[in-house]
């Protein structure tokens, strides 16, 4: 197995950022940055303003954001941008009578590649809910991590493909056969295919299946299919310790809902369940025993099906005990739910849920 030549993990949106913003300042040759969200409050100028003047100091620099998660974007700040000498594009634009595929297929990624040695990747926007000197400790609870390495070549060949959709720039993410299942051959999990979104999902069904320790999951949006269901359940009933960490709190308001639907079903697997209490909880990581990614991937519908996402395998053995005991910090902070607990949720409640669940394809 490859091994980055550098990992770090962030934690907190204040690190992450600071981090972000240096990097770019310090970019001799490129900036790529594609973000879902990029908000036009304080942290989104200051990163604008970093980006312009790398560009005038002759650094290309290019942006690309998502037209639904950033749909207050509008040709006219592409154009002012670029008046700063940055590149931009918006990925599928939304506007009235948009096709319905602009609207169901996003660019979720969170990515930053400078001088295409340094990326940072994870579930991060541009967004000052991260901030713990604006929120204090209502700050969003997040995971990124930078990473340096040959790999990172797999990531500016990603953004290629999205920046230039007509040009087929996956020559560069090739896909191993191993035993008539494809398996992604680096360490970026990427899903800008069918055959590697059934492969990264194979991939972590397999692994779920094969836990011999702990099986580990944090996930704001989850909505898992049968088959994962299906992995959790075997996986639990085999003594591996499977939990569940989703917020308490979601950004979207019906989504605890929505993850409660399958508590019952959980919980009678043996699946343990924590609900984060001090903010909101966005990250996305799974461990499983000595395996980890870090990245923007749901365990729901939009992300195996129709989302761009990407995640990254750590390999440091520091890094993955660093996650491991954040982790265990983060379930210690939740409220863990009982069965007997849950079960005394009103008729109205349960409907709710079922009636959301309908949704599951959208979702």
């Amino acid at each position: 197995m490859r091994r980055w030549d550098h990992e770090q993990l962030f934690y907190s949106g204040d690190h992450f950022f600071s981090s972000l913003i240096h990097a770019i300042a310090n970019a001799q040759r490129s900036v790529d940055l594609e973000m879902y969200i990029f908000r036009s409050d304080a942290l989104g100028d200051k990163i604008l303003e970093t980006l312009a003047a790398a560009a005038k100091r002759g650094v290309r620099v290019r942006l690309m954001i998502d037209g639904m998660g950033s749909s207050q974007w509008r040709p006219a700040t592409l154009r002012l941008l670029q008046d700063k000498g940055i590149e931009a594009k918006i990925y599928h634009r939304v506007y009235f009578l948009s096709p319905l595929r602009n609207l169901n297929r996003r660019n979720h990624r969170k990515v930053c590649v400078v001088d295409e040695k340094t990326a940072f990747v994870g579930g991060m926007n541009v967004d000052a809910v991260y901030l713990k000197t604006q929120e204090g400790d209502q700050a969003w609870r997040d995971t990124s991590v930078l990473v340096k390495g040959h790999d990172i070549q797999f990531l500016k060949s990603a953004f290629e493909k999205a920046w230039f959709p007509k040009i087929r720039a996956a020559r560069d993410l090739r896909l191993n056969e191993v035993g008539g299942a494809y398996l992604p051959s680096s360490l970026i999990r990427l899903n800008d295919s069918w055959r590697r979104r059934r492969g990264n999902y194979l991939d972590l069904i397999d692994r779920i299946v094969g836990a011999r320790h702990h099986v580990w999951i944090t996930s704001p949006y989850f909505v898992p299919a049968r088959s994962l269901l299906r992995a959790l359940r075997f996986s639990s009933q085999s003594g591996v310790d499977v939990r569940l960490l989703v917020p308490a709190r979601n950004d979207i308001f019906f989504m605890r809902w929505v993850n409660g639907g399958f508590y019952s079903t959980l919980l009678k697997m043996g699946v343990k369940i924590y609900e984060y209490l001090p903010s909101t909880l966005h990250s996305k990581t799974v461990i499983i025993d000595n395996w980890a990614t870090v990245g923007s991937s749901n365990l729901n519908h939009r992300s195996l099906i129709h989302d761009l996402e990407v995640d990254v395998t750590l390999t440091d053995p520091s890094s993955m005990r660093s996650l491991h005991d954040h982790f265990l910090d983060d379930v210690k902070k939740s409220a863990q739910i009982e069965g007997k607990t849950w079960g005394r949720r009103s008729l109205m409640l349960h409907v709710l849920e079922w009636l959301l669940l309908k949704l599951k394809y959208w979702l």
